[in-house]
C-alpha cells in the first residue's frame, strides 16, 4: 500500500511555509469532518430532461453539438458506408441536411444562429467541408485544392469553421472564414 503524500512536501511545485501547509491540511480536515467537502456536489444536483433528437427510423445516431437555443447537430449512419447529417430544432424536429453528391455527410458543430458545419463526401468519395443554414442550404466551403479531405469540427457566431485536413499525410488545423 502506498503511503499518503507528506504534508510537509511542497505541492504543485509551490514552496509553502510549514505554517501555511499545516493551515491548509487543517482546513481540509475540518471540511471533511463537517461534511463540507461533498456539499457543493449535492447542492448542484439537477434533474435534466432527456429529448430523443435522432432522425426518425434511423439508427445509430450521434449528437455532435448543441447551441444556446437547444438546437442539436449530428448524424445517423445509413447503410454500411454512409451517414446523413441532420439538425434538430424543438418544434421542427430533425431535418436532413442533404449532401454534396456522395452518400456520407456528417454534421460536427452548430453555432447559436443554427448554422451547422461538418463534412460531406462528393460522388468520388472526397470529403468537402460544408456550412448549412436554412437560408442557404448546404454550401461547400472549399478546401486546399490538393485532393485531401477537409473536416470542419466547430463553427462560431461569425460563421468561421475550424477543423483539420490530412495534408500530405500530416493532419493540419485550419480555420475557414466566410467571404
Amino acid at each position: 500500500m502506498k503511503n499518503p503524500p507528506s504534508t510537509d512536501a511542497p505541492q504543485s511545485g509551490l514552496s509553502l511555509s510549514k505554517t501555511t501547509r499545516r493551515v491548509a491540511v487543517f482546513a481540509r480536515a475540518a471540511a471533511a469532518v463537517l461534511g463540507l467537502a461533498g456539499a457543493a456536489h449535492f447542492a448542484a444536483a439537477q434533474t435534466y430532461t432527456v429529448t430523443d433528437v435522432s432522425a426518425p427510423g434511423v439508427s445509430p445516431s450521434f449528437a455532435t453539438g448543441v447551441n444556446a437555443s437547444g438546437q442539436v447537430s449530428g448524424y445517423s449512419t445509413v447503410g454500411a458506408n454512409g451517414a446523413q447529417a441532420w439538425r434538430f430544432t424543438l418544434g421542427a424536429g430533425t431535418v436532413n441536411l442533404g449532401s454534396l453528391g456522395g452518400t456520407d455527410s456528417r454534421a460536427t458543430g452548430i453555432n447559436d444562429a443554427g448554422t451547422v458545419t461538418g463534412f460531406s463526401r462528393d460522388a468520388a468519395g472526397l470529403a468537402h467541408g460544408f456550412v448549412f443554414s436554412t437560408a442557404t442550404g448546404m454550401l461547400d466551403i472549399g478546401g486546399f485544392g490538393n485532393g485531401e479531405g477537409v473536416f470542419p469540427q466547430h463553427i462560431n457566431t461569425a460563421g468561421q469553421a475550424a477543423g483539420f485536413s490530412p495534408l500530405a499525410g500530416n493532419d493540419r488545423a485550419f480555420r475557414f472564414s466566410p467571404p
